[in-house]
């Protein structure tokens, strides 16, 4: 999908978000930032597939602002290191090293957090090879560092050492995202978020979860819950969820019974430590 959002946005889109004047202000809706923002004046003008597409960047950056002003950290001095489990080389890795829209979504990150240097951690096995133990630059005030592999080998091997301590920034995860895990869905085939999600909850840093529909929302929230985590905020609808509606063939509509559809971040929730 984001593969699709870096090779399809037309020149009808600004290459760049950020404008002169930008400023932090407070998240409510996509309806509340697209007014906000100044670059996004003319969006009434897009077409409905680049509304989408520009929604689908913006999702996964806006859910980590939107979660860290719900906490009350979104005003970290110095520096801020997130760490994104689960990463893909199709759709964080692609747009992180786009050099248009992509990279320009995760940008906002320093629209909301002025003067801190961030640092974003992905960790998936779907990652390039290529990329794999590298530090990406994205811009002046953003740096990003893949580790392709699980995340409990990325555990295993780091334990909660930064790969980006040597750029200045901070061990522990100021906060940690987990986009779409689909952590029930997995348990037949070994459960391999078990062992990390353990130690992230150990660690007692936030982690916000998000869901592609109601169905994986009430089987993930159940998973969270054997794990004992605890909820800062219930599963509920994502404000910042992504632009694009999946839904399966015509032909398999019959049977996919309550997956008969999937929004990227439709349901977010928010962990942190255990309960007694």
């Amino acid at each position: 999908m984001c593969l699709a959002f870096r090779n399809k946005v037309t020149s009808s889109a600004p290459s760049s978000l950020s404008q002169e004047g930008d400023h932090p202000f407070p998240l409510e809706n996509w309806g509340h930032y697209i007014g906000q923002r100044k670059w996004l004046s003319a969006w009434s003008t897009f077409p409905d597939d680049l509304q989408n597409q520009i929604q689908d960047g913006l999702s996964r950056p806006l859910t980590l602002v939107a979660a860290l002003q719900h906490l009350g950290l979104d005003a970290p001095s110095g520096s801020a290191t997130f760490y994104v489990l689960g990463a893909s080389e199709g759709v964080e890795e692609a747009q992180l090293v786009d050099r248009g829209m992509g990279a320009a979504c995760w940008r906002e990150l320093s629209v909301f957090l002025p003067d801190v240097l961030l640092g974003l951690v992905l960790v998936g096995p779907g990652l390039s090879a290529e990329r794999d133990g590298t530090v990406h630059i994205a811009s002046s005030r953003l740096f990003a560092a893949f580790h392709r592999g699980t995340a409990q080998q990325f555990f295993e091997t780091t334990g909660t050492a930064s790969p980006l301590a040597s750029a200045g920034l901070k061990d522990l995860p100021h906060l940690v995202a987990l986009f779409n895990p689909g952590l029930a869905s997995l348990v037949p085939r070994g459960d391999p978020w078990s062992d990390a999600l353990d130690a992230l909850l150990r660690l007692d840093v936030p982690i916000v979860v998000t869901m592609v529909n109601e169905h994986d929302a009430q089987r993930d929230a159940q998973y969270l819950r054997a794990h004992r985590a605890r909820f800062v905020l219930e599963p509920q609808p994502n404000p910042f969820a992504a632009g694009t509606v999946l839904r399966p063939r015509e032909a398999d509509a019959e049977t996919a019974g309550v997956e008969a559809w999937a929004r990227p971040n439709h349901t977010w929730a928010i962990v942190q430590g255990t309960t007694p």
